[in-house]
């Protein structure tokens, strides 16, 4: 999830974990200690690019580290009571590990709601959990949530503040129920089509397009490729036009990086194509699709794999980007109106 989101999540969170003696600094403190496990980045020099992208969203996000966390911060608040050196605001210790507890919980349970997979059981297993009902950024979610802030902020009664942050809350814990909701339509819409056009699967996920969970996009996967479609929860029927995808994995065989190439498997989720680009192997992220969505489009995430003169695979993460002009024409003619339930005529590959 963006950080602004886990920011007034935590900001909320310590408004109402902590006591009025802490004043308005258990926002901030919040906001901070919710947005920890991001910092992840800091690490990233003591280690090479393999392990860099192993470790992201897994060892900070992990179910050990949010509850050692809390652990330790008691074991301190403990201690300086034993010293008598006291403790801010007289806060119990263990009123200080549930906040910490709290805050970094919030940040992991978001990212677990993404479509980036979230490594909670980092070390004992590389299993990435990804619920797939919102979008990394969701203005819909954020939006609220940042009023619900502003108005904490501005009010100066400890009841109209501990009201607005159990609100904000409570507006993003509807939401994402909302689109638990949402998921589940647009999952049975598309496992229905797929069946009533005689398209075999191995796999299906329904995944929240951009900025939104409102409009799904749903991946089939086959043993060679994948079906692409989309519905509104707006839409009128439930007809679905599929697009295809090969994944061309054969390509990956001129890639001499075994290791290289299950970190990015895994880290892809299995929802990959693969292309030639000169000498380079490009490896898309089937899971955010396209830049212009249905429209013949460069993939928003991909990694370029290049073979050296050393023998070595060099590798890099690429964003595809395009004109703003274009991106606002596709945005206002074709992605709003398909939004709210006008279907276009997708193209086939």
């Amino acid at each position: 999830m963006d950080s602004i989101t886990h920011a007034v999540v935590g900001a909320a969170i310590g408004q109402l974990a902590l006591p009025p003696s802490i004043g308005k600094k258990r926002l901030i403190l919040g906001a901070i200690i919710a947005s920890l496990p991001d910092l992840d980045f800091i690490f990233y020099p003591f280690f090479g690019d393999l392990e860099e992208l192993a470790l992201h969203r897994t060892a900070s996000h992990s179910l050990l580290a949010i509850l050692s966390i809390p652990i330790m911060v008691w074991i301190v608040c403990l201690y300086r009571q034993y010293r008598n050196r006291g403790l801010q605001g007289g806060v119990t210790p263990i009123t200080w590990a549930s906040f910490w507890w709290w805050c970094l919980f919030s940040h992991v349970a978001l990212d677990c709601f993404t479509t980036y997979g979230t490594g909670i059981y980092w070390p004992f297993s590389d299993k990435l959990i990804a619920l797939d009902n919102l979008f990394i950024v969701d203005p819909l979610l954020t939006v609220p949530l940042i009023i619900c802030c502003w108005f904490i902020l501005r009010k100066d009664e400890e009841l109209s503040r501990r009201k607005a942050a159990l609100i904000s809350l409570l507006i993003g814990g509807i939401y994402i129920a909302f689109t638990l909701g949402s998921k589940s339509i647009g999952m049975t819409t598309f496992e229905n089509s797929l069946h009533q056009k005689n398209i075999a699967y191995e796999k299906l996920v329904t995944l929240p397009t951009n900025f939104n969970s409102i409009l799904w996009r749903g991946i089939a996967k086959t043993s060679d490729g994948y079906y692409d479609g989309y519905f509104s929860v707006f839409d009128n029927d439930y007809n679905i036009e599929w697009q295809y995808t090969a994944r061309n994995e054969h390509l990956l065989n001129q890639v001499k990086a075994p290791r290289l190439l299950d970190l990015l498997i895994w880290k892809m989720h299995d929802f990959y194509a693969v292309e030639k680009q000169g000498a380079s192997i490009v490896i898309n992220d089937i899971r955010y699709g396209k830049l212009l969505g249905w429209l013949p489009s460069p993939y928003i995430f991909s990694y370029r794999l290049t073979p050296q003169s050393s023998g070595d695979i060099s590798y890099v993460a690429e964003t595809a980007k395009i004109d703003p002009r274009i991106a606002k024409n596709n945005f206002t003619q074709h992605f709003l109106p398909r939004l709210f339930g006008y279907k276009f005529q997708e193209p086939n590959h």
